[in-house]
C-alpha cells in the first residue's frame, strides 16, 4: 500500500546582500569625507569596518585623513536578523597630495650655459614637466635667442644684444593629470631665474 504525504515548505527568511563599490579609490589625501551609504548595492543597514571608517550608523562615510597614506580594507557586513549573514570587503588607496612648488634662483651670467632646473624644485613632486615661459632683459625685452628644456636642462645663449641684464627666464612646472583632483592634481606653477650680469 502507497501512502502520500503532502509536505509543505514555507519560506521564512530571504538571502542578504552586503555588495558594495568604493567608487572614489584611488583617493587623494586631501580628497575629503566620501560618504559610504551611497555606494551600497545590497541590503541597508549593515555596519562599515575598516581603517578610515568614520562610524555614525546608519550613516557611514570614510576619511581619508583618518585612514592616512597606503592600501586599506574596508569591510560591510550586515544580517537579516535570522542568521543570515553576507560580508564584502573591497581595497581602498590613499595617495599623497601632490605639489608643484618651485623657487627663484640667481646665477651668475655667461654667454652660453646650461642649467639643471632641479635646482628649482621646492618640495615639488617628482614626475612634472618643465618649459620656458619667457626669457626677457632688464627692459622686459625678449631675448634674440630663445632657451630650450632637454631631460630637465635649460640651455640658454646670450648676446650683446640682449643687455642690459640682469636678465629673467621665467620657467612652469606642470604635473601629468592624474583625474584624482584636489591637491593630488595641482595648477601648474612657476619660478623665475635670475642670471646676474652688466651691460
Amino acid at each position: 500500500e502507497t501512502t502520500c504525504h503532502t509536505i509543505t515548505i514555507l519560506q521564512t527568511d530571504t538571502a542578504v546582500s552586503a555588495a558594495w563599490t568604493p567608487t572614489f579609490s584611488p583617493i587623494c589625501i586631501d580628497g575629503g569625507v566620501q560618504d559610504l551609504i551611497p555606494l551600497l548595492t545590497g541590503d541597508l543597514n549593515g555596519v562599515f569596518t575598516g581603517n578610515g571608517v568614520v562610524p555614525a550608523h546608519p550613516a557611514y562615510s570614510f576619511d581619508p585623513i583618518v585612514a592616512g597614506e597606503g592600501i586599506h580594507t574596508i569591510t560591510y557586513t550586515v544580517n537579516n536578523g535570522s542568521g543570515c549573514t553576507a560580508v564584502e570587503a573591497h581595497i581602498v588607496e590613499v595617495v599623497p597630495a601632490a605639489n608643484t612648488n618651485l623657487q627663484n634662483i640667481s646665477v651668475c651670467e655667461s654667454p652660453s650655459a646650461t642649467i639643471n632646473l632641479s635646482a628649482l624644485l621646492d618640495g615639488a613632486t617628482l614626475g612634472g614637466t618643465f618649459s620656458v615661459v619667457s626669457a626677457i632683459n632688464a627692459n622686459g625685452t625678449s631675448l634674440q635667442s630663445t632657451p630650450t628644456i632637454d631631460n630637465d636642462v635649460l640651455n640658454y645663449l646670450l648676446s650683446f644684444a640682449d643687455n642690459p641684464a640682469p636678465f629673467t627666464i621665467t620657467i612652469a612646472y606642470t604635473l601629468p593629470a592624474n583625474g584624482l583632483g584636489g591637491m593630488c592634481e595641482p595648477a601648474p606653477s612657476q619660478a623665475e631665474i635670475t642670471l646676474l650680469g652688466t651691460e
